[in-house]
């Protein structure tokens, strides 16, 4: 049996068999067979009996080869078509995450009004909005001075938001104007302190350790990123080269990267 393995193996018959079938091989070896033993055994000459027995021996011994030719065709066919299957090792050597960073500063708003002689009553409502680009941190609105004449206010904050907030109040004018005589004029002033903010992207480079694995030929493997990852490297290890995946560039001989950054992560496949 061995040896029978040994000149399977040795010769291309995985091959041969694949182009020409063992139907072809079975009938090769049959005309071949008949051929010398018709020669050999002066079929003419031959009587019933013999003929027979021969055509039986025939017969027998091509069913025999043809069994075993199948067998050995199921047995070696598989095995020489057998993919090996390499296993790489892969590790994620950088991830660069994007947060934003607050820059602050402190701003002041002031405002006065005056009413003219006669006005009467004045409504005041003054919009303070945000520097651009910053906004308003609401909890740090804060009332650093005020005047207000008598019958007069100021001072009530509303509507507070990021985006700025309202000063309101009225002026009332004390007195009347009756002929000559003139009232007195109202007025209020304040002065408003406040912290404003901004938002800056800033990009940080974070651990990337305990992100390894290894993957087969054909194989997936999950690998789960930081929050807010902006950019990544993997290095994959096979046959002594070094293959290089990242955020910029997402496939390399057999290895693609399927990216999924909202869930935090990203499937490395091999094909």
């Amino acid at each position: 049996m061995k040896l029978m393995y040994f000149l399977i193996e040795s010769l291309p018959f995985v091959e041969i068999s694949k182009y020409t079938g063992i139907a072809g091989i079975s009938l090769l070896i049959l005309f071949y067979l008949f051929k010398n033993i018709i020669n050999k055994l002066n079929w003419p000459r031959q009587n019933r009996e013999n003929a027979f027995k021969t055509i039986k021996l025939l017969i027998n011994w091509v069913g025999v080869i043809t069994i075993i030719s199948i067998i050995t065709y199921a047995i070696i066919k598989p095995k020489n078509n057998e993919v090996k299957k390499e296993t790489v090792e892969y590790r994620v050597t950088k991830i660069k995450v994007l947060n934003d960073s607050i820059i602050t500063k402190m701003s002041f708003y002031s405002n006065e009004h005056l009413n003219d002689h006669c006005q009467g009553t004045t409504p005041i409502s003054w919009k303070v909005k945000a520097s651009e680009g910053w906004f308003i941190n609401q909890d740090s609105i804060n009332i650093v001075s005020r005047s207000e004449r008598d019958g007069c206010n100021i001072g009530t904050i509303t509507d507070k938001n990021k985006n700025g907030f309202i000063i309101e109040g009225s002026v009332q004018n004390r007195g009347s104007c009756i002929g000559p005589s003139k009232d007195a004029r109202g007025k209020v002033s304040i002065g408003v302190e406040y912290i404003e903010y901004q938002l800056i992207p800033v990009e940080k480079e974070v651990d990337s350790k305990n992100r390894y694995g290894m993957i087969s030929s054909n194989g997936i493997a999950e690998i789960f990123l930081e929050k807010n990852t902006s950019y990544y490297e993997i290095e994959l290890y096979s046959n002594k080269d070094t293959i290089l995946l990242s955020k910029n560039k997402l496939n390399e001989s057999s290895f693609l990267i399927i990216e999924d950054l909202e869930n935090n992560k990203i499937t490395l496949r091999s094909f």
